[in-house]
């Protein structure tokens, strides 16, 4: 995450031009959205899509849209690959206007111009042909929800990267072990046994399976109370 120093001097520009939204989050933001675009090759065709997450924390940046499940939340556009429901891009929304845009209208009665708020066209046919891999990937992300309830709207956010980064790992297992007749884990299972390994995880060195750790201390107590007569 940030640094709390400077998450203080963010906190000092709101309501200015250089005022970060989206500060505390962005470092492990943008370290995820890498990770996102250099471990795959997508498919030709990709969906882009709305995604909500839900949360009940009193920020800006929090909408409001009557035609989702989840109706109150932070508003992430996702770029994701409809054959797996991969991840491979997103942005957090941090607008605080409506779906418009605004353009210089010509009058057809008088010639005059005008500017005027025009809603934005929210359907082409090739978007809504591929627009499953959003929700694909969306349905993947809450099956398995890490996500807990919380004031700080930061963690809230957090708790969803963390989502997206296991259920990518978990699209990559899928595709290595069909493309090596493996065996395929199930989401559930792939999670516990990445819960292993980062528990055995130690700093300055690699993960060590459990069965080899077993044998080692083995031949150490064998060693120590010597060869059996």
């Amino acid at each position: 995450m940030s640094d709390p120093g400077e998450d203080r001097q963010n906190d000092q520009r709101k309501g200015t031009p250089g005022y970060d939204h989206l500060f505390r989050v962005r470092p492990l933001m943008e370290s995820i959205k890498y990770a996102c675009r250099a471990y795959y090759h997508p498919h030709q065709l990709l969906s882009i899509d709305e995604r909500m997450v839900p949360s009940k924390t009193r920020n800006g940046m929090k909408q409001y849209m009557k035609a989702k499940h989840t109706k109150w939340g932070f508003k992430l556009f996702v770029l994701a690959d409809p054959k797996n429901g991969y991840t491979c891009d997103f942005n957090i929304y941090c607008a605080y206007t409506g779906e418009t845009v605004e353009r210089r209208i010509q009058n057809t009665q008088d010639n005059s111009w005008s500017r005027r708020k025009v809603p934005v066209p929210t359907a082409l046919t090739e978007y809504n042909k591929f627009m499953g891999g959003v929700d694909l990937s969306d349905a993947l992300v809450k099956c398995h929800n890490v996500e807990q309830k919380t004031k700080k709207w930061y963690k809230t956010i957090f708790h969803h990267f963390v989502g997206i980064a296991v259920v990518n790992g978990y699209i990559l297992h899928k595709e290595l072990a069909q493309q090596r007749n493996a065996k395929l884990l199930t989401q559930k299972s792939f999670r516990e046994d990445l819960c292993k390994q980062l528990v055995d995880f130690k700093p300055g060195r690699a993960p060590v399976a459990a069965a080899p750790v077993e044998a080692a201390a083995s031949e150490e107590a064998e060693g120590a109370v010597g060869p059996t007569p």
